[in-house]
């Protein structure tokens, strides 16, 4: 089951915060206990929708762009049959010490001996964020509030045991507004103080090598997302973005993984600010805010050096560099972080890990990550 499927707008910003997870103490213990309870028990289960296992979990979040919070999250989790991936259905519902909170179903069937995937998440949310510029212009950080409701559908076909195919739709109702006390330096900006509705569209292609899903350690996975975007109101604009992810894994020795990770974006310019390219929502970079650096074009690199201490504990060291402009051929000054990373496993039957990260930007600037899996 794939830890990390990131969508664009507010449906990829609730994505994100849906798969951050505790920090050390009482929290992290009641979550790894029930963790490691569900996922033992439907794997030894037999097959089949009523033999499945149920979590829920309260967890914890830290978030250089939202501050700290809760996520109180619940699943049912089950194999359709033998030759699947787990399914699940579940809800979260999410509150944090900047005002943002959220509410979400979602589900992920895997069937078919694994040939066929479905993929649903409905919800609404109400985020503030800052943004700092975009489009070249540079004018931050400028408080935002953001609201709407969002609905994404995913289909996916299995060509082979690497190569999958699929088509995505997401569509957003959303209205943004100024932080009160604050102002926008541009004004009459389309979609501040009314509603923006927009629909995206597109195929998906997926190669896929690696050994494991959740922790991989040898293999290639590689993904490209092309949409279409339009606005279904007042607001009507058509844009097209497309995404190319690609992670590389390689053993190093008994312990040690080497990790290596790039992003190219590209977003046509009628694209709202909010489906630009991101550094940090993109790309997954640490160290960076997401809405300090957008734009219509992003490259990003990373790298990622992970070695096992045995049993339980594990630690990381990584860095990163990102750069974005108007374009691949009109990219601004690249931008880097780097840190270290602690990682306790929760399951003694799947590598799933809380990752508690510290990173110091090229700025001088230092954030603290808390979310559960790997950043890629």
């Amino acid at each position: 089951m794939s830890m990390r499927r990131i969508g664009n707008g507010m449906a990829g910003l609730l994505s994100v915060l849906a798969f951050m997870a505790a920090s050390p103490g009482a929290a992290e213990d009641e979550a790894s206990h029930l963790l490691e309870d569900a996922m033992t028990a439907t794997q030894d289960a037999p097959v089949g929708f009523g033999r499945g296992s149920l979590i829920v979990a309260p967890i914890p979040l830290k978030s250089p762009a939202l501050g700290n919070g809760l996520i109180a999250a619940g699943g049912y989790l089950f194999t359709f049959d033998a030759g699947s991936d787990t399914s699940f259905i579940g809800a979260a519902a999410m509150r944090t010490s900047n005002g943002s909170e959220g509410a979400a179903v979602a589900t992920n069937l895997n069937f078919a001996d694994g040939r066929w995937s479905v993929q649903a998440m409905a919800g609404r949310a109400r985020v503030n964020y800052a943004l700092y510029g975009f489009s070249g212009l540079t004018f931050g950080p400028v408080p935002l509030s953001q609201e709407g409701t969002f609905l994404r559908l995913g289909l996916e076909r299995g060509l082979s045991d690497r190569v999958s195919v699929g088509i995505e739709a997401q569509v957003l109702d959303t209205t943004l507004r100024v932080s009160p006390g604050n102002a926008f330096p541009l004004p009459n900006l389309p979609g501040f103080g009314i509603g923006v509705t927009q629909a995206l569209i597109g195929p998906t292609f997926t190669f896929d090598t690696r050994d494991d899903t959740i922790y991989p350690t040898r293999g290639v996975q590689a993904s490209l997302l092309i949409q279409r975007g339009f606005g279904l109101g007042r607001f009507d604009n058509r844009f097209d973005r497309g995404t190319f992810e690609i992670a590389v894994y390689a053993p190093l020795g008994e312990k040690g993984v080497l990790a290596l990770g790039a992003t190219a974006c590209r977003a046509s310019g009628e694209a709202p600010f909010f489906n630009l390219c991101s550094v940090g929502l993109t790309d997954a970079l640490r160290g960076f805010p997401a809405g300090q650096y957008l734009d219509n074009a992003l490259l990003s690199a990373q790298a990622e050096l992970r070695h096992r201490l045995g049993g339980r504990f594990g630690v990381v060291a990584f860095a990163g560099a990102s750069r974005t402009g108007a374009g691949f051929r009109d990219l601004g000054p690249t931008v880097s972080a780097g840190g270290v990373g602690l990682r306790v496993r929760l399951s003694r039957s799947f590598p799933l890990d809380f990752s508690i990260d510290q990173t110091v930007n090229d700025a001088g600037d230092s954030y603290t990550y808390v979310y559960i899996g790997q950043s890629f």
